[in-house]
């Protein structure tokens, strides 16, 4: 689970290293825990090679992993090393070409597949 001002790493080869999470648009009342496949409003933290570099722009984007146990519903508990983004620009299209690091199944579930067919590592 993912709160308000906290700093995640982005898993797609956007340039964007860190990002830093504004509001999540998940439908709950404050808005303020983001969970697997919620949206996220953030803001760059940390770019390497980035074209437009500017620490201000906003942009959306998808949890793939967490590292708060998720339970499944064969009742397996899983996790991720660590809390993992992918950016999307305004028209709800990747950033980046492909994804790195583990990407949850759970994805399957929230219609995300573009994201899960670019994925080295499901689990």
């Amino acid at each position: 689970m993912l709160f308000l001002e906290s700093k995640v790493k982005v898993a797609d080869n956007s340039g964007i290293r860190t990002v830093k999470c504004l509001k999540f648009l998940n439908g709950y009342s404050n808005n303020s825990k983001g969970t697997l496949g919620n949206i996220a409003v953030v803001s760059i933290a940390d770019y390497k090679g980035y074209k437009k570099k500017s620490s201000r722009k906003v942009f959306l984007g998808i949890i793939v992993s967490l590292k708060k146990w998720v339970r499944r519903k064969t009742g397996f508990f899983v996790r991720a090393g660590e809390n993992r983004v992918v950016l999307l620009d305004n028209k709800d299209k990747m950033l980046g070409k492909a994804v790195k690091g583990p990407v949850a199944l759970e994805l399957r579930e929230k219609n995300i597949s573009k994201i899960l067919f670019l994925a080295k590592v499901i689990f």
